[in-house]
This record gives C-alpha cells, sequence and structure tokens, in this order.
C-alpha cells in the first residue's frame, strides 16, 4: 500500500457494505462526488483502510491528437484490477467489485470468483486472480482475438452449469456508470467484457506454479478442486455449490495453465481456444 500513498489522494470515503467497513479514495474531485452521489446509502462517517484506490486522469477526454495518453486505474489494495482509457468502464467495475462483497452471505446462487474469456464465439473459465493478472496484457488479448472480462466473480446458475452476471443487490443509479463519460469522455472500444447473459461455459483453466508445458489438458476432478476453493459462498451452500461447479466442469473441457508473463499467458489462452474453434 505505501506504494500507492504518493499518489496525490484528493478524496478518501469510508463507507460499510456487508458488513465490511472500508474507504475508497482517489485522486480526482469529480470521481470522488460521483462516489458520494452513487454510494450515499453506504457512506459512513469515520476512518477506515483504503480497500480501493482509483487513479483518474481527469483531461483525458480534452487531449490534443498526437498527445500521450494517461489511464484510469482501479486498485484493490495493493493489487492493479483494471487499467483503461475507459473512465465509465472503471466506474462499472467497482461497482462489481462492491457487489462481491455480499455474495458469501447470499444462497440464490453459487457464486464464484472467476471470469470468463471468449474468442471465436468461444467461452473459457480463469480463475479470479488471474483476472486481474492478466488486465495488464489487455491490449495485447485484443490484439490476439481474445476479449478478457471485467469481472472477477459471477454466479453459475444451478441447474444448468451455465455462468451469468453477479445480480446486483446494491442501490444506486441506473446510469451510474454513463455518467463518467462527463468527467472523462472516450472513444475508445473497451478491452473488456461483462457477463450480460448466463452462457456455457466450453473450457476451464486452471493456473500452477510448476508445469511441463505451457497448456496442457488436465483431468476434470483436478479442475474441480482448482475452482471449488473460489466458491465465495461455500458456507451457505455446501453441497450444491459443488453441484452446480461440478456440472460446469462437466460440460467443459479442462486444461492448466503454468505460471509465466501475462503476455505469454494471454498468447496460450488464445492458441488453445483458436485450436478447439477449428476442431
Amino acid at each position: 500500500m505505501q506504494k500507492l500513498d504518493h499518489l496525490g489522494w484528493v478524496v478518501h470515503q469510508s463507507y460499510e457494505i456487508g458488513g465490511t467497513r472500508f474507504q475508497i479514495r482517489t485522486t480526482s474531485k469529480a470521481f470522488g462526488r460521483w462516489l458520494g452521489s452513487t454510494l450515499s446509502r453506504y457512506r459512513v462517517k469515520g476512518s477506515a483502510e483504503p480497500f480501493y484506490s482509483i487513479v483518474v486522469d481527469d483531461s483525458a477526454g480534452g487531449r490534443k491528437n498526437g498527445s500521450t495518453k494517461r489511464f484510469h486505474i482501479l486498485y484493490r489494495g495493493t493489487s492493479q484490477v483494471v487499467r483503461t482509457l475507459d473512465l465509465a468502464l472503471v466506474g462499472r467495475t467497482l461497482l462489481s467489485e462492491l457487489e462481491t462483497l455480499q455474495c458469501g452471505q447470499r444462497d440464490d446462487a453459487t457464486y464464484l470468483e472467476a471470469g470468463v474469456v471468449s474468442m471465436d464465439g468461444k467461452t473459457a473459465l480463469v480463475s479470479g486472480p488471474l483476472v486481474a493478472y492478466l488486465g495488464g496484457a489487455a491490449r495485447h488479448a485484443v490484439r490476439a482475438g481474445l476479449l478478457l472480462p471485467a469481472t472477477r466473480s459471477l454466479a453459475i446458475e444451478p441447474e444448468s452449469g451455465r455462468v451469468g452476471p453477479v445480480r446486483p443487490q446494491l442501490t444506486y443509479p441506473q446510469d451510474a456508470a454513463l455518467q463518467l463519460t462527463q468527467i472523462a469522455p472516450t472513444g475508445e472500444s473497451p478491452e473488456r467484457a461483462f457477463l450480460e447473459d448466463p452462457v456455457k461455459v466450453d473450457a476451464v483453466f486452471t493456473y500452477v506454479a510448476l508445469a511441463d508445458e505451457p497448456v496442457q489438458s488436465v483431468p476434470r476432478g483436478q479442475a474441480l478442486h482448482y475452482f471449488a476453493a473460489n466458491i465465495m459462498n461455500f458456507g451457505m451452500m455446501h453441497g450444491e455449490a459443488l453441484e452446480s461447479l461440478g456440472r460446469l466442469v462437466q460440460a467443459a473441457q479442462c486444461y492448466q495453465l503454468a505460471d509465466a508473463p501475462a503476455l505469454k499467458v494471454v498468447r496460450s489462452l488464445a492458441a488453445t481456444l483458436q485450436s478447439s474453434s477449428s476442431s
């Protein structure tokens, strides 16, 4: 956290959601006003530890052609969640992050810390930590034809094993993210995708420190064990959660990615999905 403390935070606000009290800080007064208005229901008095930090380039929309582009960045703790030219993407991703604070107490679906990547009509499941890790290579992923997820959480349908978005429970204006285009408009195409509707998962990718190959097939039981540790509401769902996850894994091809630089992992993902699309 000390590495972020020098970035010139001008707004510090405390919130409480799902029994968790935390602080959101930002380098932008305009973004701070958006936060205070959008999350007014959850704002509390007193101090709290910084949990989310948002770096905003307020002048991005007014830069002249040829000038250096600066990015908006969302951090969770010291981890970069998203780095983008699209401030609305930052806002929507933040709201999605805040929804996860309540997932552990929900029993209306199985909630998984994971995301889906897509390519050529194929959908693949990757773990939440890997979603964040690949964020630095998002632009390279787009050039490879691979669309990365904008969120690190999803819901598994109990009967079908398909995955869909976490249905929001927080109360805020429906156009909240759109309002951010007034602070920093952008014409850039998004390099991340939000899961809008339930989809079938064609492949699941575990991620390990040591492996013989950059990517290789693994037994479904191994993939099930890996992703079971990512169930956010296991304490509420127990066996039902494992059954839902089992149906997802049973219908998918299972692979293992070796620990490597993000760009290399992106290439391995893209090559595997491209191969499965053409087979």
